[in-house]
């Protein structure tokens, strides 16, 4: 009876962990890579830049990009919602792209290009 008991609790606890994280990302049956956004980045510039996402209540830093670099990112996104670029130059003024409506599992592409206000993001 101990163990039956012992194992009922293990299968209620894991359980209750399964459905707890199914309930963060809104949908129990959407795959992990369904809650991002792909984010393919082009710099031309002679510059490294670091790049950060910024939403509604969301900042996430992407990280530094090289010059002359491409890179793809993804970047967590669980609704749809507007997405802008936060672009900081080693050295230089930060600057804020504008922004472009995106849910789970889109793509869009972040051209950043000198000067960094000529710098933008499409679908």
């Amino acid at each position: 009876m101990r163990t039956f008991c012992s194992l009922l609790l293990i299968l209620a606890t894991t359980g209750c962990a399964f459905i707890g994280s199914g309930a963060r990302s809104g949908d129990p049956f959407r795959d992990a890579g369904e809650s991002q956004v792909a984010v393919f980045i082009e710099n031309r510039t002679a510059s490294d830049v670091m790049v950060e996402a910024v939403g509604p209540g969301v900042r996430e830093e992407i990280g530094l990009v090289a010059a002359r670099a491409n890179q793809r990112v993804g970047v967590r996104w669980t609704r749809t919602q507007n997405l802008r670029f936060q672009l900081s130059p080693v050295a230089g003024r930060r600057y804020t792209t504008n922004d472009v409506n995106v849910g789970p599992g889109d793509r869009v592409f972040l051209v950043i290009q000198a000067p960094l206000d000529r710098s933008y993001v499409q679908r």
